[in-house]
């Protein structure tokens, strides 16, 4: 049970950290302007990194989603969570040529932040059920 829970834990920490990485690279180039404007020459423009990242939040979203749901987790909130902000980061990223670029940087920044969300919401489930089912007190 243990080695399970800490092979869960592993995949909602990956996701959570990559949601966190795609955050930070699309924030990057926006400070780094404001900084040093020839630092960001190239940076925000590497369409592989970004939708390597995407396919990235999908594979550990669904991987998580289907092992929560195998132990019997409640999945309904994290999968609203995870749903709704991959197609918010997948949205911003098709519609960077076309949305004002601060409408594209912030429905990627609110799709990585709700799939970190889902994340969180995962772990905390699967510990709580943990906990009840060795009789603890609280999660």
């Amino acid at each position: 049970m243990n080695l399970v829970m800490h092979q869960d834990r592993r995949i909602d920490t990956a996701g959570a950290v990559a949601s966190v990485a795609c955050a930070l690279h699309c924030v990057a180039p926006a400070v780094l302007v404001a900084v040093a404007p020839a630092a960001t020459a190239g940076f925000d423009e590497q369409p592989l990194l970004e939708w390597g990242l995407l396919a990235l939040t999908l594979i550990l979203a669904t991987a998580s989603l289907w092992r929560a749901r195998r132990r019997g987790v409640n999945v309904r909130g994290a999968a609203l969570l995870f749903g709704g902000g991959f197609s918010g980061a997948l949205a911003g990223r098709m519609g960077e040529g076309q949305l004002h670029d601060f409408m594209a940087l912030g429905t990627i920044l609110t799709g990585g932040v709700l799939v970190a969300a889902g994340h969180i919401l995962l772990r905390h489930r699967r510990l709580a059920m943990a906990c009840c089912d060795a009789g603890c007190d609280r999660p």
